[in-house]
């Protein structure tokens, strides 16, 4: 019998506090249910295992994005929407490390988890591209080209990769957007 007032989500509410405070290789399911003060056994009242649990949590981490990247450029149109979309992407990476790498690097290849919430991560990105007047092709191609340059931007930075350098990592940042807000005119 599953334990009073604990069900899937406060499960995938602990394990997402876990993953981000402890990072993913520290997290397991054993830890977990020490963590709630169950047996591990007891978890699987509440989800299959843990791949369940991690497609769970990447479909959080994606809503929660998306929803920090339209809020963030709701009312803007072009550049300031696409400075906007920039910035909140890189602080949600920036603040929640661990989570942003668990969705980017999906360590299980689990497509499923992603494919239904890939359309939600997109939509904030077309929102600003479509914005520029470009063909369906030449949006998709500037879609992939700024989630690229955000992506790698944010994990060459977490990673320590621009340590030493002298430019300011902020100036290097936007630098790199205005770049292609200049190129979608």
């Amino acid at each position: 019998m599953p334990r009073q007032g604990l069900n899937k989500q406060a499960v995938t509410d602990a394990a997402t506090k876990l993953i981000e405070e402890k990072g993913l290789a520290a997290f397991s399911m054993n830890e977990l249910a020490r963590t709630l003060g169950i047996k591990t056994a007891s978890l699987y009242a509440h989800v299959k295992g843990m791949d369940e649990m991690l497609s769970d949590i990447k479909r959080n981490v994606i809503r929660q994005m998306a929803e920090a990247e339209a809020a963030v450029i709701e009312g803007k149109e072009k550049d300031m929407a696409l400075f906007a979309l920039a910035e909140a992407y890189r602080n949600y990476a920036k603040e929640h490390p661990s989570l942003y790498l668990l969705v980017m690097n999906n360590p299980n290849g689990d497509s499923s988890a992603l494919a239904g919430a890939a359309e939600e991560f997109s939509k904030p990105i077309r929102t600003v591209i479509s914005q520029f007047g470009l063909s369906e092709k030449e949006q998709a191609n500037y879609e992939r080209v700024l989630r690229g340059m955000m992506h790698g931007f944010v994990s060459q930075e977490e990673c320590g990769a621009f340590s030493g350098q002298a430019a300011n990592l902020n100036e290097s940042y936007f630098l790199a957007v205005r770049i292609i807000a200049e190129s979608l005119e």
